[in-house]
């Protein structure tokens, strides 16, 4: 019965660039010390299910529906999944009854963050595009004021069908029934000063629980909302996304911020899609110039007019957007010029303005780092001096962001195995 998830909960893979030590890096996905939920108290729940198979035995995330068509995950959740391979149940508290009960449906599209990869924790958000509309509730979200106004050590509920057990040694133990917990906001510094893993958090993330442990999420709840009390109307604050270990001493819940990606979340919904940046590595420092091309897409149900507003760090080449009308499904072009005159980390920029009311003009970047043609050349006879230096300096650059979380690929309520 439960076969699938255990599974999906006990592989851990680390890159041999950076060492794995499992008392840090065992992060989990993870409700403990909690109690059951009243049934249609969290009307907006939402569970991630395998396509075709039982909402109990085919549960690995929760989630949340925001409204239009929508649903708030985590990222790990969805990002190595097509949309045929899920399935959303609605309106349940008991996984066994959704046959009876609630509403099962397919999904449209996955938007996953542009700036989310594999072999990290941050940007862990996601969007689910339902095939069709549901009839129940749609759950408020907190903007970054509201995040702002939210105290230390003020009470959030975290929500979901994940693991009871927090002995790693023992069995895991998947309820049917939707489980809730309260925890404490965590302070940003507080939270990083526990070292490892935690020291890295950004602002697109914030921690809760006890430093004594005992309550707390569990693997199967990633993806699910933690919400809080404003005024008597609860909104998501965060996303259950990943801790080490599940209710343990000296480790907090992490949850991604849902303020932060306020607008992140009204573009996606708006139906304007493109990548906000585009990581293009290495490039050789020269006089000659590099050229690029942003790809804009309108998935809107409406037709949008872009213009271009602003360059940083480039010249125009060719701009296929500004003033024209992007229908519904169509899709516009921005080429820019740029040069790499230093060594290290540079960007360059562009940003689009239009007429989606309530939305913020666009920013789209590219990164790279610029190195000496000499020292990008691999030389088979070479003893490694230059290059081997550079590649040190090129690992301080972008292993920085992988070295505080290695290659986790257990996180909250899936595991990954990266190539």
């Amino acid at each position: 019965m439960r076969l699938l998830r255990l599974i999906l909960s006990t592989a851990l893979f680390c890159f041999a660039f950076f060492p794995l030590h499992a008392q840090e890096s065992d992060s989990s996905t993870r409700i403990i010390g909690g109690e059951e939920a009243k049934s249609g108290q969290w009307p907006s729940m939402a569970a991630l299910i395998q396509a075709g198979v039982n909402a109990f035995d085919g549960h690995f995330c929760g989630g949340n529906y925001i409204g239009d068509g929508y649903v708030l995950t985590a990222a790990h959740c969805v990002a190595d999944k097509d949309a045929d391979e899920i399935e959303v149940v609605l309106g349940v508290s008991d996984l066994t009854d959704s046959p009876l009960v609630g509403e099962r449906i397919a999904i449209k599209e996955l938007y996953v963050h542009e700036l989310y990869n594999l072999n990290s924790t941050d940007y862990d958000i996601a969007l689910i595009e339902l095939e069709q509309l549901p009839s129940v509730e749609t759950a408020l979200l907190a903007t970054w004021l509201d995040y702002g106004q939210v105290n230390t050590g003020e009470t959030l509920t975290v929500m979901g069908w994940g693991n009871l057990q927090s002995d790693p040694n023992l069995v895991a133990d998947y309820p049917e029934l939707l489980y809730q917990v309260d925890v404490p906001l965590v302070s940003q510094t507080q939270c990083r000063s526990l070292g490892g893993d935690y020291a890295g958090i950004g602002d697109d993330a914030f921690c809760a629980g006890y430093l004594a442990g005992g309550k707390d999420s569990c693997q199967g709840d990633s993806g699910g909302p933690i919400v809080f009390n404003d005024n008597g109307e609860y909104k998501q604050l965060g996303i259950v996304s990943w801790g080490v270990g599940c209710a343990q001493e000296n480790a907090y819940g992490v949850y991604a911020n849902v303020g932060y990606f306020e607008e992140w979340i009204a573009q996606k919904i708006a139906g304007q899609h493109f990548i906000n940046q585009d990581d293009l590595g290495v490039l050789e420092i020269r006089s000659q110039h590099y050229s690029h091309t942003f790809t804009i897409e309108n998935n809107n149900s409406q037709s949008v007019v872009y213009q271009l507003s602003e360059l940083e760090n480039a010249t125009l080449d060719e701009d296929n957007c500004s003033d024209l009308v992007i229908n519904n499904g169509g899709s516009c072009t921005v080429s820019i010029i740029f040069s790499v005159l230093d060594y290290g980390e540079a960007q360059s920029a562009i940003v689009l303005s239009h007429d989606v009311e309530g939305i913020e003009p666009f920013t789209l970047e590219i990164h790279y780092i610029g190195m000496d043609a000499a020292e990008i050349e691999l030389d088979s006879g070479s003893s490694g001096g230059a290059m081997g230096w550079w590649l040190l300096v090129l690992f301080a650059m972008v292993g920085k962001r992988l070295s505080r979380r290695c290659t986790r690929v257990i996180f909250k309520g899936i595991t990954r195995y990266n190539d």
